[in-house]
């Protein structure tokens, strides 16, 4: 699925939810044990000024878990709740590279996307708390559905390559 720009949603015209299941998810993940005997024995790199910046603000993160799955189970369901059926041929038409989309369910109303590559759909992350000297003071895991991290190419009010953290209410955020 990598590399493949893939937009089906006239695959699903009569939906109005949708439902994701994920297949052969691999998990890697970092322990937090390890990671704050590491943070409490490392000193911060002075002329990194915005990170530390960010760390004793308590914005500094660091990605502690890692969801990923070649395989994508996508069904799809009416304003009632009951299953439907998609276009499976019209989002085969849409599918490109070396992504394969087939059915499955006892109807073939789920539609299965796969690929060579693994895709991420999901991370756990630790905010990361530092006092004015770059001593850890706190380790905090960051609350399922309520954040995501990244550089922002062209932010609005921010310098350019900054990290930044992005809240959002909702429980999915697009990225694009």
């Amino acid at each position: 699925m990598t590399g493949t720009k893939l937009d089906v949603s006239a695959g699903f015209q009569n939906a109005s939810t949708l439902t994701f299941e994920f297949g052969n998810v691999t998990v890697s993940t970092v322990s937090l044990i390890l990671l704050d005997k590491y943070l409490n024995i490392a000193t911060v790199d002075p002329t990194a000024k915005q990170i530390k910046q960010l760390m004793q603000a308590g914005k500094a993160a660091v990605t502690t878990a890692v969801a990923r799955s070649k395989k994508y189970i996508v069904s799809a369901q009416n304003d009632k709740g009951n299953d439907i059926k998609a276009d499976v041929p019209v989002i085969k038409g849409i599918a490109s590279g070396n992504l394969s989309v087939s059915t499955t369910g006892s109807k073939n109303q789920k539609v299965v996307f796969e690929g060579p590559d693994a895709v991420t759909f999901g991370l756990q992350a630790a905010l990361l708390r530092f006092d004015k000297s770059g001593v850890i003071t706190a380790l905090d895991q960051v609350a399922s559905g309520s954040a995501v991290f990244g550089l922002a190419a062209k932010p609005k009010a921010q310098t350019p390559g900054k990290p930044q953290l992005v809240t959002s209410k909702s429980r999915f955020i697009e990225i694009a």
